[in-house]
């Protein structure tokens, strides 16, 4: 899974704040996660987003910057390996890794409030911008980064030395942007969000690099470098049948059946659980050829007769094989792979349930 735990080197994007389009989307953690909104403000809590340019103590970032370099050796040996790593990350990671550049598009799918609202204020007129010159002001201004501000282009006259602390004199004075300047102070403000994490990204591609000819990675499009690394994120099922063998089960078996018809039923995200529970991984290889071994479904021997349906299936992850009871219907048999996806997911976990969780399972 990825590594947002104790760790903490992948951590939510902005769009994981309030749902928006590819919240579920990770980016490189280069400071302190501060996911609150202070939704009475006029700017309506853009300064409390995820701020990635709070400066951090020295120690700490070159802690998180080794972190990226090891993590980065790890997906490295994983992927010589044909392991795949789940790691849901987006283009402004997977480009750069292939010799490409990053620009709006990118920005857009990890943090789509700040671009809109930046596109917005590109094309105000002068009169709109008039009318509401201290929110524009104070919207640019909460994300500008600060080391940008002393530069000619972006000074607008009213502090000599923008990055020491302000007066009593000054904070009491609204700061009002000119219009002229605002696509200079965009320009700035996208430059830095789209280099936020690039130390911690260059730290993750040199180890790599320990590992992987990276110099190659230019031959991959950013889509075949993901599935390389990380397999297809959505699950075939009809894969999944190519890759199957049956032990002292008939593949034609009503019970059989109704498995594949159960997995039709399932959700991506449902599947994606079933597939941990049975392999201990999150997604498929690419092809049929890149599986490290063949899907088993096996007979539920221990079962007893007639009891088949108030069974759960049982997985051995280190074998990728499903003891598969005789299910009278689909409906049972997609109950029961959704219970046991939910309940045993790692073996970790599985460790950490009491049997008592199973006693509520509704056996009819």
């Amino acid at each position: 899974e990825e590594p947002t735990g104790s760790l903490g080197i992948l951590v939510p994007s902005p769009n994981a704040d309030g749902g928006m389009e590819n919240s579920d989307k990770m980016v490189f953690n280069s400071g302190p996660d501060k996911h609150t909104k202070d939704l009475s403000s006029p700017t309506g809590g853009w300064e409390a987003r995820t701020d990635f340019n709070t400066k951090r103590r020295e120690e700490d970032v070159s802690s998180s910057l080794d972190c990226a370099n090891f993590f980065g050796k790890l997906v490295g040996v994983a992927t010589r390996h044909e392991i795949n790593v789940a790691l849901n990350l987006p283009g402004i990671v997977w480009r750069p890794l292939v010799g490409l550049a990053v620009g709006w598009k990118e920005l857009y799918e990890v943090d789509s409030f700040v671009t809109r609202s930046l596109r917005q204020m590109e094309m105000l007129s002068k009169e709109e911008w008039d009318e509401n010159q201290d929110i524009w002001s104070e919207m640019i201004l909460s994300k500008l980064d600060k080391s940008k501000l002393n530069s000619p282009s972006l000074d607008y006259g009213y502090r000599t030395d923008l990055r020491r602390p302000y007066t009593e004199e000054e904070r009491n004075v609204k700061v009002l942007l000119p219009y002229e300047k605002r696509l200079d102070y965009i320009e700035a403000i996208v430059e830095g969000q789209l280099k936020q994490s690039s130390s911690h990204l260059l730290e993750f591609s040199r180890g790599l690099a320990e590992v992987l000819p990276i110099e190659a990675l230019c031959l991959f499009t950013p889509h075949e470098l993901e599935v390389l690394i990380c397999g297809e994120a959505e699950i075939d099922i009809k894969l999944l049948q190519q890759a199957t063998v049956y032990e002292d089960v008939d593949p034609n078996a009503p019970h059989v059946q109704y498995f594949w018809q159960a997995l039709e039923e399932m959700t991506q995200e449902q599947l994606a659980r079933f597939i941990n529970f049975v392999c201990a991984r999150s997604r498929l290889p690419s092809s049929v050829d890149k599986f490290p071994m063949s899907f088993k479904i096996q007979s539920a021997g221990s079962v007893k007769e007639g009891q088949d349906d108030m069974a759960l299936p049982k997985s051995q992850t280190c074998f990728f094989s499903l003891a598969l009871p005789k299910y009278s219907s689909k409906e049972i048999c997609l109950s029961k792979l959704l219970y046991a996806a939910d309940n045993c997911n790692t073996m970790e976990d599985y460790d950490e349930h009491e049997a008592g969780a199973f006693a509520s399972l509704n056996q009819s």
